[in-house]
C-alpha cells in the first residue's frame, strides 16, 4: 500500500472518530462491535481533546515508508504532506477544538527572537571567516610571486630572527634614558639604593609637576658658582646653598635678601645643614625654586611622596678640574677651609690623595676604600636616568636646555645682560694658573688617578649628545 493510501485510512478513521465525538459518543472502529466504549455525558472525552495542542502533534507516524523507518523530512512532497496533515485536522475539528490553547505571545517572541540571532550571527561568522582565507591566501599568493617555497621558509626564519633581535633591542635600552653604547647589566637598578630612586625622579618623566623642586649638583670647580649666581641674580631664583650658613638657631625657615640674590636661612653645602633643611621641611614648604649641594645622596632626605627631585648639573673636565682645584686651594684665605697644608702638597700628591676620582665616589657614596668597575657602572647608571646633562665647555648651549626643561626665561634684557656678564666676561672664582698640556706627564699621572672619573666624563658627553634629541623640537 502506498504512503498517500495510509494517510487517507489514517484519515478517515479520524473523521470518523471526530463525527463521533461531536455525538457524545464512541464506537469501536470494528463492525461487530467488540470492545466498544461508550459514555453517557460525553464529558471526559471531550476533555481530553480539547487538551490537545495541534502544534504539539507527532505527524511521524504518517511520514513512514512501507519497512517503517522514517522518511527525510526535507522531501518537498513530504513536507507538503504534513502540512495537508495538519490543515486536515484541524478543519475537522474546527467546531470542537475552536477553544484549544495556542502558544502565548511570549513564547512566540521567543522563538522568534532566537531565530532573528542566528540568523544575524551566521552572515557576520561567513563574513569573518571569508576575510581571514582572502587574506591568508592574499599572502601566500604575494609571497609566492617572489620567492619558491624554500627560500620563503628560510625568509620566514630571518624575519623571526629580526623580529628576536629587535625584542631584546628594547629590553636592553629601559623604559628610560637615551639609548648608549655602553649597555648596563639589569641588576644595576635594584643596586641603586631605593631612597635614591625615591627621591629623584626620572630625567624622561616629564611633564614637570608643580611639587617638583630641581636640586644642581654642584661640582667644585665646575661652573657651579657662576651657575648660582646665573640663578640667583639673573633668572631671580630663590636658592638653597651655602648662603644659608649662619642661621642654625634661626626656629623656621625665611628668605635672605642679598645684593647678589635670594636665598633660604639653610646651609645645603653639608651634610650637618642638609639634616637641617629635611627637619624644617625646606623642600615641602615651597620657599625655594632650586636646591644646590654636593651632597646629592645626603639631599635625598630632603623629598617625600609627594615632592620629588629634578637632578642637573655641569660636568668639566677631571683632571682640569682637579688642577683648578688645587691651584683654589693654594690661594690665600682657602688653606684654613681644607684643614691640611696644600701649599706643602704637589700636585700629583693632591690628585691622589685629596680629589681622587671625587665624582663617582660622590654618586656610589663611596668615601674610602677602593673602586672597581662595578661602582663605575653605577655612576653610569645614576647619570642617565637622573640628571640632565650640561658641560662647561657648552655651557652656552648647556644653558639653554636647562631653561628649556625647567621653563626658566630671562624676562628683561637686563637679565640677558647679567647672564653674559656672569658665563663670558666676569666668571666667577675664577683663579690664573698654567695649563696644563694635554701631552704631558704630569696630565697622564693625574688622568691615571682619575680613570674612573675620567670614563664617567666621557660617558656624559655621549649622554649630552643624545639629550640633545629632548630640545630639538622647536616649540620646547
Amino acid at each position: 500500500m502506498s504512503l498517500a493510501a495510509e494517510n487517507d485510512k489514517t484519515f478517515d478513521e479520524l473523521d470518523s472518530l471526530l463525527e463521533s465525538l461531536e455525538k457524545d459518543e464512541i464506537g469501536s472502529p470494528d463492525k461487530e462491535g467488540e470492545n466498544s466504549l461508550k459514555s453517557d455525558s460525553g464529558e471526559q472525552i471531550k476533555h481530553m481533546v480539547n487538551a490537545i495542542d495541534p502544534d504539539a502533534v507527532d505527524f511521524t507516524p504518517f511520514l513512514q515508508n512501507h519497512s517503517g523507518s522514517a522518511v527525510n523530512y526535507h522531501d518537498e512532497s513530504h513536507m507538503i504532506t504534513k502540512h495537508h496533515a495538519k490543515l486536515h485536522l484541524q478543519t475537522q475539528t474546527a467546531g470542537i477544538l475552536k477553544d484549544l490553547p495556542t502558544p502565548s505571545s511570549s513564547q512566540k517572541k521567543k522563538k522568534t527572537t532566537k531565530r532573528n540571532k542566528r540568523g544575524l550571527l551566521y552572515p557576520l561568522q561567513w563574513l569573518f571567516y571569508t576575510f581571514i582565507d582572502k587574506l591568508y591566501s592574499f599572502v601566500r599568493r604575494f609571497r609566492r610571486m617572489f620567492t619558491s617555497k624554500e627560500e620563503e621558509n628560510d625568509r620566514m626564519k630571518y624575519i623571526a630572527a629580526a623580529m628576536l633581535a629587535f625584542i631584546l633591542y628594547v629590553m636592553m635600552r629601559g623604559e628610560n634614558g637615551p639609548v648608549s653604547d655602553l649597555k648596563l647589566e639589569k641588576t644595576i637598578n635594584s643596586i641603586i639604593p631605593l631612597d635614591f630612586n625615591d627621591a629623584y625622579k626620572d630625567i624622561n618623566d616629564r611633564p614637570l609637576e608643580v611639587m617638583d623642586t630641581p636640586i644642581y649638583w654642584h661640582i667644585p670647580r665646575s661652573g657651579g658658582t657662576t651657575m648660582k649666581l646665573v640663578m640667583s641674580m639673573c633668572m631671580g631664583r630663590v636658592v638653597a646653598c651655602e648662603q644659608g650658613a649662619g642661621h642654625q638657631l634661626d626656629e623656621q625657615l625665611e628668605i635672605i635678601n642679598k645684593a647678589f640674590g635670594n636665598f633660604a636661612n639653610v646651609d645645603t653645602s653639608t651634610p650637618l645643614g642638609l639634616n637641617r633643611a629635611a627637619e624644617l621641611g625646606l623642600v615641602p614648604s615651597r620657599i625655594v625654586d632650586v636646591v644646590l649641594t654636593p651632597h646629592i645622596r645626603e639631599a635625598a632626605k630632603l623629598f617625600d611622596e609627594n615632592h620629588k627631585g629634578r637632578l642637573f648639573t655641569m660636568l668639566r673636565n677631571p683632571v682640569d678640574r682637579v688642577v683648578s682645584l688645587y691651584h683654589f686651594l693654594r690661594m690665600p684665605g682657602q688653606e684654613a677651609s681644607i684643614g691640611f697644608n696644600i701649599n706643602a702638597m704637589s700636585l700629583e700628591e693632591f690628585a691622589a690623595d685629596v680629589s681622587e676620582n671625587w665624582m663617582v665616589r660622590t654618586l656610589t657614596n663611596t668615601v674610602t676604600g677602593s673602586l672597581d668597575e662595578n661602582h663605575l657602572k653605577i655612576a653610569k647608571e645614576i647619570l642617565r636616568r637622573k640628571f640632565l646633562i650640561g658641560l662647561l665647555d657648552e655651557k652656552t648651549e648647556s644653558l639653554r636646555r636647562i631653561q628649556a626643561y625647567f621653563g626658566w626665561k630671562l624676562p628683561s634684557r637686563v637679565s640677558q645682560t647679567c647672564k653674559n656678564n656672569m658665563f663670558y666676561f666676569e666668571p666667577q672664582s675664577k683663579n690664573i694658573h698654567d695649563v696644563l698640556e694635554r701631552d704631558s706627564e704630569v696630565y697622564e699621572t693625574l688622568r691615571r688617578h682619575n680613570q674612573f672619573d675620567m670614563d664617567l666624563y666621557e660617558y656624559a658627553v655621549e649622554l649630552f649628545n643624545e639629550q640633545k634629541a629632548m630640545f630639538s623640537d622647536k616649540k620646547q
